[in-house]
């Protein structure tokens, strides 16, 4: 009595590609209501900062130096969480 219920790979990816799609469209959302309302209220210091990995080259972008190891940070927490995930789906770690 006991049914297979697992899903065929096309079906996976389809349903990842949507959440991936999903989750991009809310981050692109929030960050041009964010622009917005900096536009709009006018005041206050706008800070930016951002990472571009080629290859092995790390490539830092800020406008002050607290954003920049703000921005360092998160690449960091971001490539130790990528890791994981590729040691996981490897088979090199159990989850």
């Amino acid at each position: 009595m006991h049914k297979d219920f697992s899903r065929p790979p096309l079906l996976v990816f389809l349903m990842i590609a949507f959440l991936l799609a999903a989750l991009f469209l809310v981050g692109l959302i929030l960050v041009v209501a964010g622009m917005l309302l900096l536009v709009l209220a006018g005041r206050g210091k706008v800070r930016a900062g951002g990472v571009i990995i080629i290859g092995p080259l790390p490539i830092l972008v800020a406008t002050d130096k607290e954003t920049a190891k703000l921005a360092v940070a998160l690449t960091l927490a971001a490539l130790a969480f990528f890791a994981l995930i590729v040691a996981v789906y490897a088979g090199w770690m159990k989850p």
